[in-house]
């Protein structure tokens, strides 16, 4: 296989990461990283750190802003710039529902991090393993964000279309 090296953009939303962890981000950001161009292609990644007792906000995330069918004003934005992998990423729990296991089934955007126990700490770890596990994929821009954060998917869609290609690391803390 042939490898060919890409910048890769790291978008932050929500307010949760320490600045630690945002300058541990800043310097993966900037940095050139492998991919492998035959991998599935997409314009966004999105990192939602989650727990598995907010079914309801995954719920609300699923249909609502990430339902691109239902943004009347995505109709018109190229369908490359509407490929978007989510991965709502959980750190091993005891509390597991049926609900949750089934949730897993259904959708396929959920990744259990089994050797990483849910807590206070975890969410740097689940944001790190979600900037590796992305090498998989071909994108353009990685986005992390909460499962408690409502995104303007088509404003941001523009925004990113029309924004400047190289070094582009946005957010909030």
């Amino acid at each position: 296989k042939q490898w060919y090296q890409r910048r890769v953009r790291v978008i932050l939303t929500g307010s949760i990461l320490t600045n630690s962890t945002l300058s541990n981000t800043s310097r993966i950001s900037a940095e050139y990283l492998q991919q492998d161009p035959e991998t599935e292609a997409y314009f966004l990644v999105l990192a939602i750190p989650s727990v598995p007792g907010h079914m309801m906000q995954r719920h609300a995330i699923r249909s609502t802003w990430l339902n691109v069918s239902r943004w009347a004003a995505l109709q018109d934005v190229e369908q490359r710039f509407r490929r978007i992998k989510v991965m709502f990423i959980f750190a091993k729990t005891s509390y597991v529902t049926v609900g949750f296991k089934k949730e897993m089934i259904e959708f396929n955007d959920m990744f259990m991090l089994e050797d990483l126990r849910e807590g206070r700490l975890s969410l740097r770890y689940k944001v790190m393993w979600a900037l590796k596990h992305s090498l998989n994929f071909n994108y353009d821009y990685f986005i992390k964000t909460d499962d408690d954060i409502f995104v303007n998917l088509p404003l941001m869609l523009q925004s990113l279309i029309t924004s400047p290609s190289a070094r582009l690391y946005t957010g909030t803390c």
